[in-house]
């Protein structure tokens, strides 16, 4: 379960932060690393939260994990207790371990700001609950708070500790919080806000103040192949062939794979595009225009940005660099991306087609093993294609390396 969600939400924050980048910058978040750390433990939070809620008895909404622009961007909380007197709004912070041994166990609430800042609706008035998260990304699990009623939390608002952060934010701490009862049952939350006269017989048991949340036992780690295409303008010498062997690769994933093998897309000429990312490879059908060849080869832009991308994932993650060429356009040194491929420690085949040389690979830090000399016929690439969905750890066999260049 662990591994399956913090991959999710991992993946959310990555293909969030295009939406939310220039107004962190206003608020002087400049950090894309640090921004995405804390969309997926805020998120990560959130589904952890109405795990508790669900189990406790509650009906909560899941999370939204619809990823939002302009002015559909909302800031209102998306999770939601569902009963028969209401729909009631739940608010979910977290918090990782690393930040609570630096900060304090706390919680942070915008309110306000210069320029474009906002204020969370649920710290100003209204009856909703709150639900605080601890995270320890490293062991695994997490700590539950609350639920709480946000009409208690208000009077215990502080100024962060965190001078730079006073401007806009307010905080909660823990140590001001344990004195506070958690809320006991939606029917009696209902009578509240609606001034209803008559509790319901059977509200759901009182929740402990902390709750551990432990791993699975045993996690299936999803697989996740990522594709690295030249779209160069010498690629022109293959025709559809190099198309057709990469979307039949894709077709074969599911079985060689498993059924839930995600699939993430990137093409280049000078420049990088992504295609799709964290998409089922079950039935995927490639589009065919995003393999036009065109343009210059900046390939070691492109593969800085996919190992960026990579790096941020859990799974097993498994890429396919695609190319009949070398670099003649990058701006990223050589040196600098073979580091980045020796700390990244993600499984990389490269295929080299046509007459493109290996030494592009093995220069980069890629194990001779795990480079494959394609020929120029469909049908080599094909094989090709899909001998990398194949290749063990050991690298490529002496068989699969006589299908790709017959």
């Amino acid at each position: 379960m662990w591994k399956d969600y913090w991959h999710k939400c991992r993946l959310y924050a990555e293909n969030e932060f295009a939406t939310v980048q220039k107004t962190r910058a206003q608020r002087g978040q400049s950090n894309p690393k640090r921004i995405k750390h804390q969309t997926a433990v805020g998120k990560m939070g959130e589904l952890i939260a109405r795990d508790h809620l669900c189990e406790l008895g509650y009906n909560c909404s899941d999370p939204d994990f619809t990823i939002y622009t302009g002015k559909k961007k909302s800031w209102d909380s998306d999770m939601h207790l569902l009963s028969s007197h209401g729909k009631f709004k739940v608010a979910c912070k977290a918090q990782d371990e690393v930040s609570a041994k630096k900060f304090g166990r706390s919680w942070i609430f915008q309110k306000g700001g210069h320029g474009y800042g906002h204020t969370d609706p649920i710290i100003q008035k209204g009856e909703s609950l709150s639900v605080f998260v601890s995270l320890n990304l490293a062991e695994q699990t997490a700590e539950v708070m609350g639920p709480f009623r946000m009409r208690d939390m208000r009077p215990l608002f502080k100024e962060p500790r965190v001078k730079k952060l006073r401007y806009s934010k307010v905080a909660l701490y823990w140590e001001d919080m344990q004195h506070i009862c958690p809320y006991n049952g939606v029917s009696d939350f209902a009578e509240s806000s609606q001034k209803m006269s008559k509790r319901s017989s059977s509200p759901p048991e009182p929740s402990p103040k902390k709750r551990k949340v432990e791993p699975d036992e045993e996690v299936e780690t999803t697989p996740h192949v990522i594709y690295v295409l030249d779209r160069s303008g010498s690629m022109s010498q293959f025709g559809d062939e190099g198309y057709g062997s990469v979307q039949a690769a894709i077709a074969t994933l599911p079985e060689a794979r498993g059924e839930n093998c995600l699939l993430s897309v990137f093409t280049f000429d000078n420049k990088h595009e992504e295609v799709v990312k964290g998409v089922l490879a079950k039935d995927y059908v490639l589009p065919k225009e995003c393999m036009e060849p065109r343009g210059m080869t900046a390939l070691r832009d492109s593969l800085s940005n996919v190992l960026e991308y990579a790096n941020t994932l859990t799974n097993d993650v498994h890429m396919v660099i695609f190319t009949d060429g070398e670099d003649n356009t990058s701006k990223v040194d050589p040196l600098a991306l073979k580091k980045m491929i020796k700390a990244s420690k993600i499984d990389i085949s490269w295929l080299a087609a046509g007459d493109a040389e290996t030494d592009a690979a093995t220069s980069l830090g890629i194990d001779k093993k795990d480079v494959l000399k394609v020929g120029g016929s469909g049908s080599n690439m094909v094989s090709a294609m899909r001998e990398s969905s194949l290749k063990s750890q050991m690298g490529f066999s002496q068989m699969q390396r006589n299908v790709s260049v017959a």
